[in-house]
């Protein structure tokens, strides 16, 4: 990937519609947001190698205009 960002969630519910928090010592199912950057044939390989993961809820896929200084 050209790019990539993960940022962790403190907070969040899932299928269980139970909440998640870091007030419970070792949660292991908080939330995550993964950002990544490369071209669309990439990012879509990449999206199709995680296919057979359960874990993952939502999977989107933006056009973006990266500007060239």
């Amino acid at each position: 990937m050209a790019g990539a960002t993960v940022i962790r969630g403190i907070q969040g519910y899932g299928r269980s519609t139970r909440l998640h928090t870091v007030d419970v010592l070792f949660s292991e199912d908080l939330p995550a947001v993964v950002e990544l950057i490369d071209t669309a044939a990439i990012v879509d390989a990449f999206r199709a190698s995680l296919a057979g993961i359960e874990q993952i809820g939502l999977i989107t896929r933006e056009q973006v205009m990266v500007p060239v200084w």
